[in-house]
């Protein structure tokens, strides 16, 4: 019995020894392997500051392209040779000035042509109103004649009467014996002869009216064809009218006052305007007003409201920090990488032409401010406990450093291997619970 407790005692303190001598070789591993697992965490370092009151400003940042507030595009309407450009970059342009002429010269060939063609349809109408006018002297003069043939009509026919109440009175005297026979036949020839003069002026009359209907036609055919050689003046001066633009067109000129901020053509250049209108000239209208768009979160724009005060930077004028003012919120969104974005414009007075047209603004839009508040530093905020990863990486260290850190530590591979046996063994030979075993691990 005596042995056997002795037996027992001493296994009980070999194992205990062995244990002892792994967790002296697991420290010991854990010192040469990891130094720095080992090192007392420093001791925090805190800085003080005064909570103050004064003014606190909510904000949204964003960057914008400046642009002018009109740009006005100059093209033209005609395809053609570049023969004069009387416009540069920067060049300062009023409204209706020239800034380039195409060559003309075939479509003044042209109006000339036009012109004579013209000239030759209005003396063709000319022609034809003096014919319509003749044919209207010709029925005055018909009229007159048929008025006179009805007149020579009325006298014939009274002038018959009389001739027939004479051979009636002589017939009645020869009856009786009184008149002689030479004078009842003259009375007869005198009766034949008036009514011989009144069957002529009957036709006469008849004639005139025939001469009247045809003068009528020929007045009607005169009138249809003057109003033919009419439309076709009206044609011509349509088609004269039409190359007179054509050739306003040659000269292009600037519809608004402002400054050419591009210029897409070159002298002796054919431009072709057969689908749309060729880009010649780019005039910004006044660079005193200018304009930011600027591309707005949806998380943002909510606090964003025309009138709202903006503040932005620009590269080309460091430290130097400019004004506008919140002129529009665009409802028209966008998806741009799969975020929903708002564009919002931004009105800025540009007094002394500073900025420039496609210059980047770096935008900071105050949507809130509050008055004599309690303020305390943003600094106070936020907070690192000891041993995190700071939030920006740390410089890489150089080559000596990195060769003198591998001759005395194994790689990080090495290292996870030997930790892996060290907590095997461990376990193995304490054999802790579950709990126990997480912590090891």
């Amino acid at each position: 019995m005596i042995f056997c407790g002795r037996h027992k005692g001493l296994g009980a303190m070999r194992r205990l020894f062995t244990v002892l001598i792994v967790v002296a070789a697991g420290s010991a591993g854990l010192v040469y392997f990891f130094p720095e697992w080992t090192r007392a965490p420093a001791e925090p370092a805190y800085r003080l500051a005064r909570l103050d009151r004064g003014p606190i400003v909510a904000a949204v940042t964003a960057t914008g392209t400046i642009n002018p507030t009109t740009t006005v595009i100059v093209g033209s309407q005609l395809s053609g040779q570049v023969v004069e450009i009387l416009a540069d970059y920067n060049s300062e342009v009023k409204a209706d000035q020239v800034v380039a002429r195409l060559n003309s010269d075939q479509i003044r060939a042209r109006l000339d042509a036009a012109r004579a063609d013209l000239a030759q349809t209005r003396a063709m109408r000319s022609v034809q109103e003096a014919q319509i006018k003749r044919v209207l002297a010709e029925i005055e003069r018909i009229k007159a004649t048929e008025a006179d043939a009805e007149a020579q009509i009325a006298r014939n026919e009274a002038l018959l009467a009389d001739a027939e109440r004479l051979v009636q009175r002589q017939q009645e005297l020869r009856n009786r014996g009184v008149a002689t026979e030479a004078a009842y036949s003259t009375a007869i020839a005198q009766r034949d002869a008036q009514r011989a003069q009144l069957d002529s002026a009957r036709a006469q009359l008849a004639s005139a009216k025939a001469q009247a209907l045809g003068l009528q036609a020929d007045l009607q055919v005169a009138r249809a064809q003057l109003e033919a050689v009419s439309a076709q003046v009206l044609q011509r001066e349509a088609a004269v009218r039409q190359i007179e633009v054509d050739l306003r067109n040659t000269e292009i000129r600037s519809p608004v006052s402002g400054i050419v901020i591009q210029r897409n053509v070159e002298l002796g250049q054919t431009v072709a305007a057969s689908l749309q209108a060729p880009t010649l000239f780019l005039i910004a209208d006044d660079l005193r007003h200018m304009e930011i768009a600027a591309n707005i979160d949806e998380t943002d724009i909510g606090r964003v409201k025309p009138g709202q005060k903006v503040t932005f930077t620009v590269n080309a004028f460091p430290g130097r920090t400019f004004e506008g003012t919140v002129k529009q919120v665009r409802l028209g969104s966008q998806i741009v990488q799969n975020v929903v974005i708002y564009t919002t414009i931004i009105s800025v007075e540009n007094p002394r032409q500073e900025l420039l047209p496609g210059m980047t603004a770096n935008l900071r839009i105050e949507t809130d401010l509050r008055e004599n508040v309690l303020r305390a530093p943003n600094a106070a905020l936020r907070w690192r406990p000891p041993g995190a990863e700071p939030l920006v990486p740390q410089a890489p260290r150089g080559r000596e450093a990195a060769g003198a850190a591998d001759e005395q530590r194994p790689t990080g591979a090495e290292g996870r291997r030997l930790m892996a046996e060290f907590a095997t063994a461990l376990k193995a030979e304490l054999a802790p619970p579950a709990d126990q075993q997480k912590e090891i691990d």
